[in-house]
């Protein structure tokens, strides 16, 4: 038996809670408050992923509703409040795709979540006992407690329209429900304190009436697996407000995303980008994009105001003059943006997973693209701005997925040290694709409107030519600093792989090209200007452990570096002026920590060239041959997620 050995005479059960006197008919208001806490803590626990017969279901109290909660107003109105809570939850939970195991288990294993009354009754019984309490500290702390819970629900209650919308209606007024959902927030927050703070006024002995083991018989069977309490009611506590600041911040970006004027897809990528630093819970993630979904209108209008950023026509004239090519576009357009949307709100591991299969679908976008390009230059010919702007959107957008899946593997672990100069040389590539395509863009339109500024002259107009744009915009910037740092250190890991300071087994040097394809194979689902191979790769890593190869290597690590650097410090003396949105969705491409965070990672590295520079030329000096450099080398990413820090000392 897979559970033998198991002794069931230590599992917990109704009637032995009765007899015990772990829970009775009369409990008291400080009772109430470890109660209380205990539910928040196991709240907070299911959202974790755990089971809810091992978290909310542990309470003994709700394994007799009639018997022992309902004769009791007080207890009756918080089991009513967090089973309300649950079944919220869960219903927003499960809108949108989730796994097993993964996001969390969601099975209710027998329990009903129906068991308390409707929402607008719960509240009204938590408004009810809210205003029967006195004044003494007892009861102010369980009536901070009671409107902790009445504002979460009030949050939860209010984000209901954005799921169930009537028939036919569209627009529900999505600010409205924003600005109350954050507003009860403030209330939540404001109140955690004072809950904190009375903590000790809890019966710590009311503990005893959560008990894991009481839903044993309903789990699978098989060892059971434990769902560790937090013991510290004030780190629960903790946990929860980091749970309501993640609500907090999706309000205020989705409210901030309404206005139309301030809508664009680059702003809500950045959006996205700083919800995920924050490792929000399951619920978080769940309604993030149904809020963001439920207007149809709003994300195709986002999407086609960053298209005109590329020179896309106006859609009107598209609509009037390539009324075929452009539904077809809009088709694949809104299908695959909206995969994208949902992607981007997954748990880490599961967005690397879906990314990889994203490729294929942003691969075919690219093919419509092309055909609308070529129809639009057909009909619009010389007024075209840009010869490729929906292709050149769409590319640009492929590969700022797949520099994301590139440093998606750095926040999971799944790089070796070894194949580390792999990864960055492939980066640069894809960073350097998206340099070019601005630099393009941008290029382009300033010579177009050099020309519009001059004297028109007889014949047809000359189409404008690429090059580097005399004023880069703060975006390319960005990139362009971004490429640089990336470029230094693959060049300084190249350097410490080829002196041994790195430590690459045989073992791991011949399995290179089976990690390069497992790496980077999913990539040729997008076709890319040059499909890069293992053997582009190897060329350009490899080079002799002469000392004039290790010091030309190390100048143009040097010199990359300090290209990045001059950009970062001239954004860096910029910071600040101009407009903060703009300046939000470019910094975000830096990393979690911004511009200085991807400045200390330069720094870093180029203090390791010069120490390695030293090392080298002290090495040549040497009367006598030298094995290996006299120092040692670790990589880390002490300043960065994603990019690493070459540290090196003497040894």
């Amino acid at each position: 038996k897979m559970d033998a050995g198991h002794d069931r005479g230590s599992m917990m059960t109704l009637e032995k809670a009765k007899a015990d006197g772990l829970v009775h008919e009369n409990v008291s208001k400080e009772e109430m408050i470890v109660i209380f806490d205990m539910f928040v803590m196991y709240y907070n626990l299911w959202l974790d992923g755990n089971s809810l017969a091992q978290t909310i279901f542990v309470c003994a109290y709700l394994h007799d509703m009639e018997g022992l909660v309902r004769p009791q107003p007080l207890l009756a109105c918080v089991a009513d409040g967090f089973i309300t809570c649950c079944r919220l939850a869960l219903q927003y939970i499960s809108m949108v795709p989730t796994c097993d195991e993964e996001d969390g288990v969601f099975q209710n294993y027998g329990f009903s979540l129906e068991l308390s009354q409707k929402e607008t009754d719960v509240l009204g019984d938590l408004t009810i006992q809210m205003q029967a309490l006195g004044t003494s500290p007892v009861d102010a702390a369980v009536k901070h407690r009671l409107s902790l819970l009445a504002e979460y629900l009030k949050a939860l209650v209010a984000f209901q329209p954005l799921c169930n919308p009537p028939e036919g209606k569209k627009n529900l007024g999505q600010a409205k429900v924003m600005d109350a959902m954050r507003k009860c927030m403030n209330k939540c927050m404001d109140d955690l304190p004072k809950i904190v703070s009375s903590l000790q006024l809890g019966k710590s002995e009311a503990r005893a009436c959560f008990d894991p083991s009481i839903n044993r018989t309903r789990l699978v069977p098989g060892p059971p697996r434990d769902v560790h309490p937090i013991q510290d009611l004030a780190e629960a506590y903790t946990s929860f407000l980091t749970h309501l600041q993640a609500f907090a911040f999706v309000c205020d970006r989705q409210r901030g995303l309404i206005p139309k004027q301030e809508d664009s897809w680059s702003r809500f990528c950045c959006f996205q980008r700083e919800l995920s630093d924050k490792r929000p819970n399951v619920l978080i993630r769940a309604i993030s994009p149904v809020a963001f979904l439920t207007d149809e209108t709003r994300l195709r209008a986002m999407l086609l105001r960053s298209l005109r950023e590329f020179c896309l026509p106006p859609v009107e004239d598209c609509e009037r003059h390539v009324e075929q090519e452009w539904k077809d576009f809009l088709k694949t357009f809104d299908a695959v943006f909206r995969t994208v949307v949902n992607v981007g709100f997954e748990k880490k591991s599961r967005e690397h997973r879906r990314l990889r299969h994203l490729f294929y679908d942003m691969d075919d976008l690219q093919r419509d693209a092309h055909v609308l390009d070529t129809k639009l230059n057909d009909v619009f010919a010389q007024n075209m701005k840009v010869a490729r702007p929906v292709r050149d959107f769409v590319f640009d957008q492929a590969l700022a997925l797949m520099v994301q899946y590139l440093w998606l593997g750095f926040e999971l672990d799944l790089y070796d040290d070894c194949e580390l100069h792999m990864v960055y040389w492939f980066a640069d590539y894809m960073l350097g694709l998206r340099v070019y395509t601005q630099k393009s863009l941008q290029s382009q339109l300033e010579q177009v409107a050099a020309q519009g500024s001059k004297k028109k002259k007889p014949g047809a107009r000359q189409p404008p030519k690429t090059g580097n744009p005399k004023n880069p915009s703060l975006h390319l910037q960005v990139l362009m600093a971004l490429q640089n740092v990336v470029r230094g250190i693959f060049r300084l890991l190249i350097l410490a792989k080829t002196q041994r300071l790195i430590r690459v087994s045989r073992d791991q040097e011949r399995t290179m090209p089976a990690r390069f394809d497992l790496r980077f194979r999913c990539f040729d689902a997008f076709h890319l200007p040059h499909q890069l191979l293992y053997e582009d790769f190897a060329k350009n890593a490899s080079i002799s452990d002469s000392l004039e190869d290790s010091l030309n290597v190390l100048e143009f690590a040097q010199e990359a570096l300090k290209d990045g650097v001059e950009i970062l410090d001239k954004l860096l003396a910029q910071e600040g002026q101009g407009d903060p949105a703009t300046w939000a969705v470019a910094i975000a491409q830096a990393g979690p920590d911004g511009l200085r965070g991807l400045k200390k990672v330069a720094v870093a590295n180029q203090l390791a060239v010069h120490i390695l520079r030293q090392a080298l030329v002290q090495a040549g000096q040497s009367p006598t041959p030298l094995d290996k450099l006299p120092v040692k080398a670790s990589v880390a990413t002490a300043h960065h997620p994603f990019l690493v820090s070459l540290s090196v000392s003497p040894g």
